[in-house]
């Protein structure tokens, strides 16, 4: 008997801290009483902030001078400030490829043994928010798919590969 209500003594204990619990979460009945009403504006325009800022540095080959270009953007649209030849297409092409084109294959690929020339491209900076640093080149089959899939990125170096 004293086991039983024990049991229901605790029960009934629980179930009001519960209850109290729950109530403290719940939103008031009466919003007035919760305080004044906090009000958004939504009449200015969000700021313009590049999810993708990028730096590519591209080289034609070991003995040339490199040359520096940046790319901004919002998704697939371009940003003010790129400096690529053709922002709306690399933004696009980007865009395409996803995240997946910065990350080091650690498996391994087939892939063809050919070399579509000595160009390199090293891009650094933000890829839809997560750091990037990465070498492009074409010496296999497997990075001239992936130098073809950026080329506007690139700019008009190794264009024969395009």
């Amino acid at each position: 008997m004293k086991h039983a209500i024990a049991l229901r003594l605790t029960a009934l204990l629980c179930g009001s801290s519960l209850a109290l619990l729950l109530g403290a979460c719940a939103t008031p009945s009466n919003p007035a009483a919760s305080g004044p009403a906090q009000t958004h504006s939504t009449n200015a325009p969000a700021p313009s902030v590049a999810e993708t800022s990028l730096t590519v540095v591209v080289q034609a080959d070991p003995a040339s001078a490199s040359s520096t270009s940046t790319l901004k953007c919002d998704g697939g649209a371009a940003l003010s400030g790129s400096t690529v030849s053709d922002p709306g297409k690399a933004c696009a092409a980007l865009e395409a490829s996803g995240k997946s084109v910065f990350e080091n294959v650690s498996t391994p690929q087939s892939c063809t043994l050919q070399s579509g020339g000595p160009q390199t491209a090293k891009v650094t900076g933000v890829f839809k928010g997560s750091a990037v640093n990465k070498t492009f080149d074409q010496h296999d089959g497997c990075a001239i798919a992936e130098w073809k899939l950026l080329a506007p990125l690139f700019g008009d170096i190794g264009s024969n590969t395009r």
